[in-house]
């Protein structure tokens, strides 16, 4: 079974029509210890003989991007990570490819002015809200992990601050 990724989704309080800004993980040591105290919480759930490989696995999924950047233009969205792996699509829905066996689609909830990215994979799914502050220089990332092997989803919340021009 492939690997999907879904939609990319922004809360904010401005419209998200023509937006186009590059954020920095704002890593702090209460996110380093949130996100490892997230992923042993949900590898105990594991038996032992597994539980390092689920310890592996959630690391790899709660890992923040050190860098993002998104435009949006009209119906267009910009998605980058890192500095690399560019993903440009339309905001309807549309599913484009986007790294190996992964695909991307995006919308936007006119309701709440939000961008949504979800991203689908065998062992579970990831669910991305991107929201801001009021004049978009803070961006905040609610994430939820949820598979099948968890009793409850592995949620937390990431910050980045708009890159100085």
């Amino acid at each position: 079974m492939n690997k999907i990724a879904t939609l990319l989704a922004l809360v904010c309080t401005f419209t998200i029509t023509a937006f186009s800004a590059e954020f920095v993980l704002d890593n702090t040591p209460e996110l380093t210890k949130k996100l490892e105290t997230s992923v042993e919480a949900a590898s105990k759930e594991f038996n032992f003989a597994i539980r390092g490989i689920a310890r592996k696995r959630l690391r790899q999924t709660t890992k923040p991007y050190d860098t993002l950047r998104l435009d949006v233009n009209g119906d267009t969205v910009l998605f980058e990570r890192n500095g690399k792996d560019p993903v440009t699509a339309t905001v309807n829905g549309d599913a484009v490819p986007w790294l190996k066996d992964y695909m991307i689609s995006f919308t936007r909830r006119d309701t709440d002015n939000a961008l949504v990215q979800k991203f689908a994979a065998e062992d579970g799914d990831r669910e991305n809200v991107y929201r801001f502050d009021n004049d978009a220089r803070l961006l905040f990332i609610d994430v939820k992990i949820i598979s099948p092997k968890l009793d409850k989803p592995v949620t937390f919340t990431l910050q980045y601050k708009e890159k100085s021009r």
